[in-house]
């Protein structure tokens, strides 16, 4: 159920401890105890749907010398519950809830013998029930694939009856039947409750994106690394967040980092990004060649024909311009052929893409791109690397 609290507010640097760890997530979700409010309301309506499926109550029969009988019961009011989620630390949620005025309606019989014959009475009732609390423990895991495995581990429901001052016999049979009603009821509705939050969580596990595509070449790893971490403030969940190549499981080479500490639960949920989401992806790129780009100067419009020129005017742009390296090695070379915009070699681990994610909502990236600069051919070439920081 908690799938439907997920809302959007990310939160991206406050101070980046420099230690690293390979069992560290890539994205940590916190849900704060305003999330919670939240999913409350929507967990509240489908458990109202649950509980006014309670119609019919079995009959309640005591024979012997004394008879008496509640039959034809069923629920005919039942309104919204309504209470609060709490956490539960190292454990999960508590899940409380009030149903304010149900009424059961039935029939009842009543009669003794005495002595050759029997004497008693028989009737219409309702009984009302003012107040009727429920708690639900539910306890949060992750399953050996990386889901979260929502699962209620207890449940407990008491049912206050209210008593009539002015009927005596109302408040008898009462007195003679609330402990079978309640312990009908309470079964009931934990039953419902139960299902609800045991078959919700079962197809989160089913339904958990795991892995999540990106485009037609990359997908992502959004598996749980840890068990839900649970405080008396927050749940966080943290995800391995790493961005790979369809089918390629090959291993990066780098960890996640430490993620920033949140100090504020003001807001339903908070979302902590690392470094480790991008620089996977860009890692990836790399390796199967998505970060290149080649132009020629038969691609080049005329107006932009001295752009692959190692030198040029005042007004124009030419590559000497743009990467200064070029003009100040190559300025025998007048026009260059053809320009290729690569990620570095695999073998320059050192000059690997890097994606850097500042504080607010810039980012940038170092390190990105190999400059090769064709003099003629490719069979006649003459090839020049610069980095471009």
């Amino acid at each position: 159920m908690l799938t439907d609290v997920f809302l959007s507010s990310v939160i991206l640097g406050l101070f980046l401890m420099k230690t690293s760890s390979a069992g560290d997530p890539g994205v940590v979700t916190r849900i704060t105890q305003k999330g919670l409010d939240y999913a409350s309301t929507i967990g509240f309506t489908q458990l109202h749907e649950q509980f006014k499926s309670i119609r019919k109550i079995p009959n309640i029969v005591h024979t012997g010398d004394t008879y008496y009988s509640l039959t034809n019961l069923y629920v005919d009011k039942l309104t919204k519950p309504h209470g609060s989620i709490a956490f539960v630390p190292g454990h999960g949620l508590k899940w409380s809830m009030t149903i304010p005025n149900a009424q059961i309606s039935g029939n009842w019989r009543y009669s003794k013998k005495l002595w050759f014959f029997r004497v008693g009475d028989a009737g219409s009732m309702k009984i009302n029930m003012p107040e009727t609390h429920v708690e639900i423990i539910i306890k949060l895991t992750k399953t050996p694939h990386g889901a979260p495995d929502v699962k209620a581990t207890h449940c407990s429901c008491d049912i206050a009856f209210d008593l009539d001052t002015y009927n005596w016999f109302y408040n008898f049979v009462i007195f003679l039947f609330k402990g079978t009603i309640r312990t009908v009821l309470r079964h009931q509705m934990c039953e419902k409750a139960v299902a609800l939050i045991n078959d919700n969580g079962y197809e989160q596990i089913i339904n958990f994106p795991l892995q999540v595509p990106i485009g037609y070449d990359f997908i992502l790893d959004y598996r749980l690394v840890n068990d839900p971490l649970l405080t008396t403030l927050y749940m966080q969940l943290e995800h391995k967040a790493k961005i790979s190549w369809f089918n390629d499981n090959d291993l990066i080479p780098f960890h996640p980092g430490h993620l920033p500490y949140v100090s504020d639960n003001g807001k339903m949920i908070y979302v902590v990004i690392s470094n480790y989401v991008v620089d996977s992806w860009s890692f990836a790129a790399h390796k199967h060649h998505v970060l290149q780009y080649v132009f020629s100067s038969k691609h080049l419009p005329a107006a932009q024909s001295e752009l692959l020129m190692t030198t040029c005017s005042e007004e124009t742009i030419c590559i000497g311009k743009l990467i200064p390296q070029v003009w100040k090695h190559f300025q025998t070379v007048k026009h260059w052929h053809r320009c290729n915009l690569l990620s570095p070699s695999p073998k320059d681990s050192g000059l690997m893409p890097i994606v850097k994610i500042r504080a607010g909502r810039n980012y940038g990236i170092d390190k990105l791109v190999n400059v090769v600069l064709h003099k003629s051919e490719p069979k006649g070439s003459i090839l020049s690397r610069f980095i471009q920081d």
